[in-house]
């Protein structure tokens, strides 16, 4: 799989002066002055499959690869500002469009994709995609699957009924991409399809509610910025106690800088539901394999970058748009303790703020995945697609072979648990790639590609163009909300998933010590204080000593005294609670030790 690389290419170079809609717009926009040759090529061009939400409303976040036929000239330039990629034939390996496999992702991320489970996965999508059941079959029987039934894949509407409503090409890709991703990962799962009504936060809301009460997992691929306003309703649609809510986090990188040269100022806040502190954020990262199938690497995806400084306005130049991974710190929703308390957090710059990345997965469209949609598409069904849309299923895949979220209240706990185990956290640490403007480029390159790192609004104040500079240019030490680093970030927060056991639920670590030999009728001490709770920040709250000889005793520090009165062989048990019990669906630690009493 041939994946890009970006080139830093300078505002000059693009007839682009300074910031702003006024000095972007025009310039960006105009076609190329010079005639093209008679000689052509193909290229393969990211195309969003939903429009720019308006207020009120959310869009997608899926993006496919469209082959376009240009002039030899304009692929070169295209290719130059990273904005294309030559178009690639598939080969015996790969999907029909040249993407990945289902076998490929799941070797990748180490699933047994064909695990027994008797998980639901709903996915929450909307409009009506009228040939779901046929693409999805055609998917399946491209990759010996059996065939779907009313059980294994059952669509309803927003309130559970089976009148669906209107169609829509865009979100009928969407929908495609979302069930096929998690049938990718999780074989034997059952699938709910929710159509809303229409793509606005009131029907969505409804949408995830029904969705929430019917399966154990439920996917959301799609955001509007946060700053468009969230409601008290908005906040509850998404907070189900017991059930692994995933969200998207966008194909707008950090500030929304897609959309910036289409408005008067970029939104600076990541997207919404990915910020509500009850879901699990799933980013983006770009994914590339060894001729073997396994993970070769994996950076944050960011298509955007110096390469792409007039935003979405000079991608629609040429009929496509780049896009990156979201990120962010959010200005309304203050971040689980546990996400505050994980090592690394102050780095992100968000202070008492959500950030609004949990864990990360595959999501650039040039190392994507196949994806069958028929409707309105005239030829083969297969796009190789993309976007923060095709991370968020996967990854509920991934958690419905692991068992589903297990009670855990909020599931995120649960990540951020096997985060906080140090050395054996089965996780891929992303370390390299970015979500802002800049991406890594130094502040003086990414200053000359701009020609500031700052922008003034339409307010009159000054704004940062990246997170990762301060007005003045200057480096922030606080930069990590759109920037890797080794261990947390705010890019892919804990990583990407090795294997499935970054699912299963943890546990408080018990560690029961003797403390040399016990004596009869003799008060001994016993200790437990190299015991510990899972999770960030967390501490252990009770031990509870059970001594053998029908007698027990609780404790809120490490330590206990027991006399036994007869000697003899003694089964001595420790069962610690940490803190987080109760989200943790009370789940406890415990240790068993043999003693002899002289």
């Amino acid at each position: 799989m041939q994946s890009r690389t970006a080139a830093i290419v300078s505002a000059a170079a693009l007839g682009v002066a300074t910031l702003g809609t006024a000095a972007l717009g025009a310039a960006a926009l105009a076609p190329s002055a010079v005639a093209a040759p008679a000689r052509t090529t193909t290229v393969q061009v990211p195309e969003r499959l939903c429009p720019r939400p308006a207020p009120g409303h959310v869009t997608c976040a899926g993006i496919r690869l469209a082959t376009k036929k240009v002039s030899l000239a304009r692929a070169a330039e295209m290719r130059r500002l990273g904005l294309a990629a030559p178009a690639t034939e598939p080969d015996l390996t790969s999907g029909p469009a040249g993407g990945y496999t289902p076998a490929q992702l799941a070797k990748a991320y180490g699933v047994n994709r064909f695990a027994a489970t008797s998980q639901t996965v709903a996915i929450v999508d909307v409009f009506n995609a009228p040939t779901l059941r046929q693409d999805t079959n055609t998917f399946d029987k491209r990759y010996g699957l059996p065939a779907e039934t009313s059980t294994s894949l059952k669509i309803v509407n927003q309130s559970g009924g089976t009148n669906l409503p209107k169609p829509d090409a865009g979100w009928a890709g969407e929908t495609s991409l979302d069930v096929q991703a998690v049938r990718a990962m999780c074989a034997k799962c059952k699938i709910l399809v929710v159509l809303g009504w229409s793509d606005a936060t009131s029907n969505l809301n409804k949408a995830v509610i029904y969705a929430a009460k019917h399966a154990s997992i439920v996917t959301n691929s799609y955001g509007m910025p946060e700053s468009d306003g969230i409601t008290s309703a908005d906040r509850a649609a998404y907070n189900h106690p017991g059930v692994a809510i995933l969200a998207s986090t966008g194909d707008d990188g950090w500030g929304a800088w897609d959309w910036f040269n289409l408005e008067d100022d970029p939104d600076g806040t990541p997207e919404f539901p990915s910020t509500a502190n009850t879901v699990v954020a799933v980013g983006g990262t770009t994914l590339d394999l060894n001729p073997d199938g396994t993970r070769a690497s994996e950076r944050v995806w960011n298509s955007d970058g110096p390469n792409d400084d007039a935003g979405y306005a000079e991608a629609q130049t040429y009929g496509g748009v780049a896009g990156a991974a979201g990120s962010g710190c959010s200005t309304v929703i203050n971040a689980q303790p546990w996400q505050r308390a994980v090592a690394g957090y102050p780095s992100l710059g968000c202070g008492s703020g959500r950030s609004g990345v949990d864990i990360a997965a595959d999501a650039d469209p040039y190392t994507g995945f196949d994806v069958c949609d028929s409707y309105e598409v005239d030829g083969s069904c297969w796009d190789r697609t993309g976007g923060t849309s095709l991370a968020s299923p996967l990854v509920a895949g991934m958690w419905a072979v692991a068992g589903g979220p297990a009670h855990v209240s909020y599931p995120a706990l649960t990540l951020y648990g096997h985060f906080n185990a140090g050395a054996s956290r089965p996780f891929v640490d992303i370390t390299s790639g970015g979500t802002g403007a800049c991406d890594a480029t130094a502040p003086t390159a990414c200053a000359r590609s701009f020609g500031s790192l700052t922008y003034t609004g339409s307010d009159g104040d000054d704004y940062r163009l990246d997170c990762a500079f301060s007005l003045s240019g200057k480096v922030l030490a606080s930069r990590y909300q759109c920037r890797a680093k080794p261990g947390y970030d705010g890019v892919s927060g804990v990583g990407a998933p090795k294997g499935t056991r970054v699912f299963k639920a943890v546990l408080p670590t018990a560690v029961l010590e003797v403390n040399g030999p016990v004596a009869r009728a003799t008060s001994h001490k016993f200790s437990a204080g190299k015991s510990r709770s899972a999770f960030p920040g967390g501490t252990i709250t009770k031990y509870v000593w059970t001594w053998g000889d029908g007698t027990s005793t609780t404790t809120k520090k490490p330590n206990a005294w027991h006399k036994y009165a007869a000697a003899g062989s003694y089964s001595v048990k420790l069962v610690v609670t940490g803190t987080y019990s109760a989200q943790n669906y009370h789940r406890t630690g415990a240790q068993t030790a043999k003693i002899t009493v002289k």
